[in-house]
């Protein structure tokens, strides 16, 4: 494999992966001509509509038929020497790229614990509300009974605390 054909494949391979990040989050704006379209004539809802799940299986075959093929191309008129500089920024770029998806990953899989932990003790304050609400009664009651009894609770209540 050339060096031309190691820069097209990096390229075709980037290409790929920025089209596979970004169509996903991709949202057609109800209002927009195209999104009017869609709802009105072909009954879409473009709020509802993900281009990637759609059209993502024509990405790969497109850039190896149409854009590797034009990027080799292109490629071909540019100089061994500049070809090889390329080739090494290319890789030191995708290191870099799969450092920081790596990082994104490790920053995706704290955050998600957190959110964890934070919901777990949300339940447990709503669950210790609940049961506060159940014992509040039976308090009263006792304190009642107690206080019908002669025992001045507030008094033992004051030495306790």
């Amino acid at each position: 494999m050339s060096n031309i054909d190691k820069v097209s494949a990096a390229l075709s391979e980037w290409l790929f992966n920025v089209a596979a990040n970004i169509l996903p989050n991709f949202s057609i704006p109800s209002e927009s001509p195209i999104g009017k379209f869609m709802y009105g004539i072909l009954g879409v809802n473009p709020a509802n509509y993900n281009i990637w799940k759609e059209l993502g299986f024509l990405a790969e075959p497109t850039i190896q038929v149409m854009i590797s093929p034009m990027l080799t191309k292109f490629l071909g008129a540019v100089p061994d020497e500049q070809i090889k500089e390329i080739t090494e920024k290319l890789g030191e770029l995708l290191a870099q790229r799969d450092g920081i998806n790596k990082d994104l990953v490790d920053l995706e899989t704290q955050k998600n614990l957190k959110l964890s932990d934070i919901e777990k003790i949300g339940e447990q304050i709503e669950s210790f509300k609940a049961r506060r609400r159940e014992l509040e009664p039976q308090l009263e009651e006792t304190k009642a009974t107690l206080e019908e009894a002669g025992v001045n609770v507030n008094e033992y209540l004051s030495h306790v605390s």
